[in-house]
């Protein structure tokens, strides 16, 4: 499973506008004239809902190639037993817990999706807006 994890790639690219510059934030630093830009390296990720979706697709595509090599590797296992009670119940309980991991990583979707719901509602109900709190009036 660690050659898998080495082996798949990585790539960034780097965040253009339409006109071809780079996306970023441009300062001025001690008054001098002298600029930086900074480039957000998640690309269009500018909050935590975004990078936590953005996390979870990611964690999402590597676990599924490895839920079903759990699986096919249990039943290898309860195929190998060949009614040795101890061995069966050792494939049981590695397709129990892969099962569990399975679901833990599946529904972290729904999870996501209430918890973003409740943060929304929150901020709406409470009048936050992304720059600061807005006074209610």
């Amino acid at each position: 499973m660690l050659a898998v994890l080495l082996i798949v790639p990585v790539v960034v690219f780097a965040q253009t506008d339409q006109t071809g510059a780079r996306s970023g934030v441009t300062d001025q630093v001690g008054g001098r004239g002298t600029t930086f830009t900074f480039t957000n390296p998640l690309g269009s990720v500018n909050d935590l809902n975004s990078f936590l979706k953005l996390l979870l697709n990611f964690v999402t595509t590597l676990a599924i190639p490895l839920i079903v090599l759990a699986l096919i590797y249990t039943g290898f296992l309860f195929i190998s037993a060949q009614g040795n009670p101890e061995k069966l119940s050792t494939a049981r309980r590695i397709f129990l817990w892969t099962i569990v991991g399975a679901a833990i990583i599946l529904g972290a979707n729904v999870l996501l999706s209430a918890i973003s719901g409740t943060v929304n509602e929150i901020r709406r109900t409470t009048g936050y807006i992304e720059r600061g709190v807005e006074e209610r009036t």
